[in-house]
């Protein structure tokens, strides 16, 4: 709780707070920056479990944990871990921009990731060269406007509906597995 109250908290603000004020605080925030930061696991994360924007990139995490209670998370970037899985996100119903960039991820099925997306960004996956990566995310996740920095556009989503691939997107979107 200390980290994030140090690097959540206006420093000003911090030192008029008791512990018992600062610690309701933390656990009101709705924006954590936790970023570069060298965190090895999401553990504590709950205590903030109203936030509605996380970011935690270029860190040392090899899973995602912690998120079961995040009812309104909208915003979640884990850019830049080592992170080789997608668990732990498909129940987050609120969830619409999720980054996991630059990650060890092999494999990027549909049913891992939240139904409500609408951006995603897998790049710099081994995930991405497999074949038909991208027509399985446009088929499967419907609201999905842009994938990979790349926009979801109406003939994309029509042909891939039509069993093609779309023409669009450029990288990694031959063939069909997700």
């Amino acid at each position: 709780m200390r980290l994030i109250a140090e690097r959540c908290l206006d420093k000003a603000d911090r030192e008029q707070l008791n512990a018992e004020q600062s610690a309701e605080r933390v656990i009101g925030l709705t924006h954590l920056r936790l970023d570069r930061l060298r965190i090895g696991s999401m553990d504590g994360l709950e205590l903030c479990n109203g936030a509605t924007h996380v970011h935690l990139q270029h860190n040392l995490l090899p899973e995602i944990e912690s998120l079961e209670f995040f009812n309104s998370l909208q915003f979640l970037v884990l850019a830049n871990n080592q992170l080789e899985v997608l668990d732990g996100l498909a129940h987050l119903s609120t969830l619409r921009y999720l980054d996991v960039s630059a990650n060890r991820i092999a494999e990027a099925p549909v049913a891992k990731l939240p139904p409500n997306l609408k951006a995603l960004d897998l790049y710099d996956n081994p995930c991405c060269a497999r074949a038909g990566y991208r027509a399985a995310l446009v088929a499967g996740l419907a609201q999905l406007f842009a994938l990979d920095g790349v926009d979801v556009t109406p003939r994309e989503r029509r042909a891939v509906a039509a069993g093609g691939e779309g023409g669009e997107g450029g990288e990694g979107g031959e063939g069909g597995e997700g």
